[in-house]
């Protein structure tokens, strides 16, 4: 079977908030749901090969980057462990209540506008069982805001803002639903989640879908973490 050294020679590179979110995970987490595919499937290959008895769905909206991803899976003969589908949170899930023990959602949540990501913490809520856990990583407010040429749109809360090279020119413009510790809290908690601890933690973020220990550009930003149960 496959090892963290493996990881380490196929180009794997876990950050802060991806370790924080792994050690939540115990024993008794079995099904997992994972939104966003993390790290384009390594997080998933390191959850499955710490315990066989795991089983996870992992889902993303990323067509073409999701081969990528299958790949890997089969590369590590991981495919009767790991799931992955084209699936949006926010919309209806063709599963159960109380299907799964954890829900892992690192740096996904923040592309839905409010009345969206209202709808999907509500499904999330829904689908964990009595105790299960959810882990996610949104972007903080505090850095992106500063930025010049910054909109924000204040009936979906996304805000609209420029990455520039080092001679300040715009090399992209992204859209996120940025957080504060506050506002994230309270979203959490009027989806009858109970919080659990919340971190403000800044590191470096791939670019790209694959996000492979080679890949240029990373980019710098501040993040929040927060670990909750249903």
């Amino acid at each position: 079977m496959k090892n963290w050294e493996d990881f380490k020679k196929d180009g794997a590179k876990f950050s802060p908030t991806e370790e924080l979110g792994l050690s939540f995970f115990k024993p008794q987490h079995r099904r997992i749901l994972s939104v966003g595919i993390s790290t384009a499937g390594f997080a998933e290959i390191r959850i499955a090969l710490e315990d066989s008895s795991r089983s996870i769905v992992a889902t993303t909206l990323d067509v073409e980057g999701i081969e990528f991803s299958r790949d890997l899976v089969k590369k590590y003969s991981l495919e009767n462990q790991i799931e992955l589908k084209i699936e949006d949170i926010a919309s209806d899930l063709p599963y159960e209540t109380e299907s799964f023990d954890f829900v892992y959602a690192r740096l996904v949540l923040h592309y839905l506008p409010k009345d969206r990501l209202k709808k999907a913490l509500k499904s999330i809520f829904g689908l964990l069982k009595d105790g299960g856990e959810l882990f996610i990583v949104v972007r903080s407010y505090d850095w992106e805001s500063e930025i010049i040429g910054a909109s924000y749109d204040e009936e979906s809360c996304l805000t609209t803002y420029p990455t520039y090279d080092s001679n300040n020119k715009i090399i992209k413009t992204s859209t996120r639903h940025l957080q504060t510790v506050g506002s994230i809290s309270s979203y959490l908690k009027k989806s009858d989640f109970s919080i659990n601890s919340v971190k403000l933690i800044s590191e470096t973020i791939y670019s790209g879908y694959e996000r492979i220990a080679e890949q240029e550009n990373r980019l710098p930003a501040n993040l929040i973490a927060v670990h909750a149960s249903r």
